[in-house]
């Protein structure tokens, strides 16, 4: 069974250098970083919830009753917590900091069975470091939650885009390293 196709080492390096690169960016402006995903979550859920108005009004006559029902809920859904984000940025952080950690522990345990599965080549550790981070991260931000969420969401965020770089990084040399 073929995992990775060996011609895509370029893309894998590609992708390793844009994560390292916004790992260090991040990693230099951690609250302005944290705030800034914040403030675009709000204005994308925002800008949602008055596009899924709009869409509404526009097929009031040709829908059934139920789901326009459902879509209006939705509407006032997404504007509200849209809404929330942009009126208080710094709940939203500490929020979505505890969001993030359970997608590491999603993300981490992703990276340590795909590690398993790139054993045959020379850097598969590489991705079971990434995930193993990933994991203790997750953890991080749970002991420390909710206390440091503002620094603390663009601090870990950073670092772990950097942590994943260089796993991509190192796949990308272990596949052409392998072509040879």
């Amino acid at each position: 069974m073929k995992i990775l196709s060996l011609h895509d080492w370029k893309s894998y390096l590609f992708t390793g250098i844009l994560l390292l690169t916004l790992g260090i960016f991040i990693l230099s402006m951690p609250v302005l970083a944290s705030t800034t995903m914040i403030i675009i979550l709000g204005w994308l859920l925002l800008t949602g919830g008055i596009l899924q108005f709009i869409l509404i009004y526009s097929r009031k006559a040709s829908s059934d009753k139920l789901s326009l029902l459902f879509a209006f809920i939705s509407a006032i859904g997404l504007i509200t917590f849209g809404g929330l984000l942009l009126y208080n940025p710094i709940i939203g952080t500490i929020t979505l900091a505890l969001l993030f950690s359970i997608y590491l522990v999603i993300q981490g345990c992703s990276q340590i069975f795909l590690s398993f599965a790139l054993r045959p080549l020379i850097f598969w550790w590489w991705m079971f470091i990434s995930g193993s981070v990933a994991i203790l991260i997750a953890i991080f931000i749970w002991l420390n939650w909710p206390t440091n969420a503002a620094a603390f969401l663009g601090i870990v965020i950073g670092i772990y885009l950097l942590i994943w770089g260089i796993a991509e990084c190192m796949l990308a040399i272990s596949i052409r390293k392998s072509q040879h």
